[in-house]
């Protein structure tokens, strides 16, 4: 059985086309950091829980059908318990090697049941409820986790870790730590007279770019930057025209890194800059001059325990040469 579970906490917004002050961003950072340490967060739909927790010891067989889930129980040194993935898992390496249960959006009912699995883990999304109602139907137990933006890495940190025993929740809760003192640390660093704008383009044809609560585009202002998409939809298609009136003094490029033909190629944690961003900017004669950085595969796509490296990423590019803190 399937039921309510889930947390809402979004950056602060001071209104459409607006942007948060220092104390709303101290604020919001402060809060993500605090998120690990909270009690029961509220019910929300259309994210499930199970009507009871099962015994760690029974967790012996477990199936996920989202990446950032993949990496987390891998992260909290449950990973030797996952025996199938969805085709999209690619982190780490002996994800590769597991069968593939369909995907993020459609996993297939039968290939999941056929692996016997004790426990089925995934992220609420328009596509998966239908085939993960009807997994519970058929007696196979289901956990639905919060997944998409930058609070919900906490909560499903925190509520899987719970399930397998006292070690693993310690680990889950480092992690939490681990990500927020990075947050705190960074942002501390942030120059306090720049305050760079940033788009976040995951799609060029047709051009999509990341709003303020994207999982990107959370991480944009939390580390001081300001999101040219505004406060819209997480994720919304925007003309050229658009763009250039925003005038970004960054594009975080993750146009190679969303689409699945990009699949298998270099996952280096490291930016690419210059011919390694996507033609199609150098195209654009008013972007000739606005600095553009590619992040690796995975790096701001996936609420995943890489948020640690990822943040670090993001503030290099956000602030090549960052003053001293005071």
């Amino acid at each position: 059985m399937l039921l309510p579970v889930c947390p809402a906490l979004c950056l602060a917004a001071t209104g459409p086309g607006s942007q948060p002050d220092e104390r709303d961003q101290a604020a919001a950072i402060e809060a993500l950091a605090a998120a690990c340490a909270w009690p029961e967060p509220p019910s929300l739909e259309p994210q499930y829980l199970l009507e009871r927790s099962p015994p760690p010891g029974s967790l012996s067989r477990i199936v996920t059908v989202a990446p950032s889930v993949t990496e987390l129980l891998f992260a909290i040194d449950a990973g030797d318990r996952v025996v199938g993935v969805s085709r999209f898992d690619d982190y780490p390496p002996a994800t590769r090697s597991l069968p593939k249960v369909g995907g993020f959006l459609d996993p297939s009912v039968e290939a999941v049941v056929g692996l016997a699995p004790s426990l089925v883990i995934g992220v609420p999304n328009a596509g998966n409820r239908v085939a993960l109602e009807r997994m519970a139907a058929l007696g196979v137990p289901v956990l639905v986790v919060p997944g998409n933006t930058l609070a919900d890495v906490f909560h499903a940190t925190r509520t899987v870790g719970a399930l397998f025993g006292a070690g693993h929740a310690r680990r889950a809760a480092k992690l939490c730590q681990d990500i927020g003192e990075t947050l705190r640390t960074l942002r501390a660093r942030a120059p306090k007279s720049r305050r760079p704008r940033v788009a976040v383009v995951y799609g060029t044809g047709p051009l999509v770019l990341g709003g303020r609560n994207s999982f990107a585009g959370a991480l944009v202002e939390a580390l001081g930057g300001v999101n040219v998409a505004g406060s819209g939809p997480p994720y919304a298609q925007f003309s050229i025209e658009s763009l250039l009136m925003a005038s970004p003094d960054l594009i975080i490029d993750v146009v190679e890194a969303h689409a699945e033909s990009y699949r298998g190629a270099d996952t280096g944690d490291q930016a690419t800059h210059g011919s390694g961003h996507s033609p199609i900017f150098a195209a654009w004669p008013a972007l000739r001059e606005t600095r553009v950085r590619r992040m690796p595969l995975g790096a701001l796509l996936r609420p995943s325990p890489r948020l640690v490296p990822a943040i670090k990423l993001l503030f290099d590019a956000l602030y090549e040469d960052p003053e001293p803190s005071d």
